[in-house]
């Protein structure tokens, strides 16, 4: 289990201070920000929520979850450079810990949790006895062969979400007009304007998608609008 950083608002007293130095958790604090981020130990990870609270004396406001680059790549199995490398095109989101653009980077744990997720099932279908080798079609139809419909449409969204990705982060970055305006952003923004931008090109690209299938099933693509 990695270490998580847990980020929420408000002022803390010296009560407070001195509880997470008991707990041994790392407090990073910034002038002028009222935003706070602790790091957890991964021996504290599994009471997180009740720990906290005793700390603050009461539930933490916003609070956020992250995992920092060595967590997130241990979660993944990936290495620490391909992570930043994800980071830096826009594919995985994250934050800083605090202000500036040397700051270390924290990504959101629902996000790598929910890959890390996707990563595992895909496994499990492999590990099962389906191997690589088919083309989309027959490939969803070993799937269902072997593991039902639902574990097949679940398989399939995956693998077409993740093209679709894919193909609308190539678009964003081959946007010269996008280029210009990020260049004018520091580290941080640009890294969110661009993240921005392609997941708003992928919600567009699946309602078209989900459209032309309504058009399709209803016999009405003779007859566009």
């Amino acid at each position: 289990m990695a270490e998580i950083f847990v980020s929420f608002e408000g002022d803390l007293g010296a009560e407070n201070r001195a509880a997470f130095d008991r707990l041994g958790w790392k407090l990073f604090e910034h002038a002028g920000s009222t935003r706070r981020v602790v790091r957890v130990p991964d021996k504290d990870t599994g009471d997180l929520h009740a720990l906290i609270t005793d700390a603050l004396g009461h539930e933490p406001i916003d609070p956020k979850l992250f995992y920092d680059v060595d967590g997130a790549a241990e979660r993944l199995g990936l290495h620490r450079e391909t992570i930043k490398r994800r980071v830096a095109s826009g594919e995985l989101p994250a934050d800083r810990r605090g202000p500036g653009r040397t700051a270390a980077l924290l990504l959101h744990k629902r996000s790598i949790d929910h890959l890390a997720e996707v990563q595992a099932h895909e496994r499990r279908v492999r590990e099962a006895g389906i191997v690589a080798g088919y083309g989309d079609a027959e490939f969803d139809e070993a799937v269902q062969q072997r593991h039902g419909r639902a574990t097949m449409e679940q398989v399939r969204a995956i693998r077409e979400r993740g093209e679709i990705l894919a193909e609308m982060a190539r678009e964003v970055r081959a946007d010269a007009d996008l280029h210009r305006e990020f260049e004018q952003l520091d580290e941080d923004q640009a890294i969110e304007a661009t993240a921005r931008a392609i997941a708003g090109r992928v919600r567009r690209e699946e309602r078209v998608q989900r459209r032309a299938a309504q058009i399709l099933a209803d016999g009405d693509d003779e007859h566009p609008a």
